[in-house]
């Protein structure tokens, strides 16, 4: 074993791995045969560069598990991004925030201020996955009119750091959500039809590397 195979067998992973999440991504669909050329690929690359013999198999082994995980998340990763982007930019200027969500804010101060007395709030029930639907509708009336009144009181400096916090908390939620995708969508994309080509991969691997001859 020596570094030119190690080289090798990488380039080889990286771009059977390419390959892989490219016609994951764009066709929608996982090829287990592609997987199990990453193994031919590397083997391959890791023989011809040097003597075969167990160290070899062993490279060849570690690259393609590395190679066969690397395509599977940079195909998450692809779908992922994709996602972010249809929902929009990570990015929440606090000039965005309007002062409706402002004066939501205020409401959601003030039902904690009452529930924190032992009062009793209740809240609209409203479908939450409404976009078009407006704040108010969330807060009983004396609530967001309370708010509103609030709103009006702040100075332009305080209504400057309720938007930068708003913002802040926008990003954080949207860095949450893409973290969990990306996390679920991974572990979600193994299968026993994965395993069972990523096993041929390794063997394969193996084989053409460590092989005597």
């Amino acid at each position: 074993m020596n570094l030119s195979q190690i080289i090798a067998g990488t380039v080889a992973g990286f771009v059977g791995a390419a390959i892989w999440a490219a016609i994951s991504y764009y066709a929608n669909i996982e090829i287990g045969y592609v997987a199990w050329g990453i193994g031919i690929l590397v083997g391959i690359a890791v023989a011809a560069t040097g003597e075969n013999g167990a160290g070899a198999g062993i490279v060849a082994v570690l690259i393609t598990v590395l190679s066969l995980l690397g395509g599977k998340y940079a195909a998450v990763e692809l779908e992922a991004r994709n996602i972010e982007e249809a929902l929009g930019s990570q990015t929440v200027s606090a000039e965005s925030i309007s002062d409706e969500a402002l004066q939501s804010d205020f409401a959601d101060k003030i039902i904690e201020e009452r529930r924190s007395t032992g009062e009793s709030v209740s809240t609209p029930e409203v479908d939450l996955d409404d976009m078009d639907a407006p704040l108010a509708a969330r807060y009983p009336r004396d609530i967001w009119a309370e708010a509103g009144d609030r709103l009006e009181e702040a100075t332009d400096e305080e209504k400057d750091a309720m938007r930068a916090e708003h913002a802040r908390q926008i990003e954080e939620m949207i860095g949450l959500f893409s973290g969990a995708m990306r996390d679920r969508g991974f572990r979600e994309s193994f299968s026993a039809f994965d395993l069972l080509f990523f096993g041929l991969a390794v063997v394969t691997a193996w084989g053409i590397a460590a092989r005597d001859e």
